[in-house]
């Protein structure tokens, strides 16, 4: 629904139809880009907080 109104705010200012082909497909690549850049923060938090719950057990385990 939402790119309806898209397209006719496009159509209105006289701007070409494949150019918000162009559009969508950018904004279909920032997404992709935006999920990769939240996989990458969870990632690196998961290994961040496995690293130090081994560290505090092997020093609990040392003691």
């Amino acid at each position: 629904m939402m790119h309806f109104f898209f397209y006719n705010f496009l159509a209105e200012r006289g701007i070409k139809w494949y150019s918000s082909f162009i559009v969508a497909w950018r904004i279909r690549s920032m997404t992709i880009a935006f999920q990769l850049g939240v996989f990458a923060l969870i990632a690196t938090s998961s290994i961040l907080l496995i690293s130090v719950l081994l560290y505090l057990l092997l020093r609990w385990l040392v003691k």
